[in-house]
């Protein structure tokens, strides 16, 4: 559903709204929200509270946690790249 309005909004219309820091910020860290969500709910839902409550909670952890995942897991992993140079391999004929 989402991504079907995304679809809809993008369409016939200038994309310079994708490349808003907040959205760039989400795109590099969406690997951690997909990987903390389910916890994020499991963790919130043993809590007593209004549902419009625990919606918004959920989305914070799970946003705390993906970003401090990028901050100190994976950014240490991207930067060894630099140390590391390309080299493409023979292409086979």
């Amino acid at each position: 559903m989402v991504l079907t309005v995304v679809v809809a909004v993008s369409v016939g219309r200038s994309n310079d709204w994708l490349a808003h820091p907040w959205l760039v910020y989400l795109g590099r860290i969406s690997f951690g929200l997909y990987v903390f969500h389910v916890a994020a709910i499991v963790v919130v839902m043993t809590l007593s509270l209004p549902w419009l409550v625990r919606l918004p909670l959920t989305f914070g952890f799970t946003l705390l946690a993906a970003s401090l995942s990028y901050r100190f897991f994976e950014l240490p992993f991207l930067r060894l790249k630099e140390r590391f140079p390309y080299v493409s391999s023979a292409s086979v004929s």
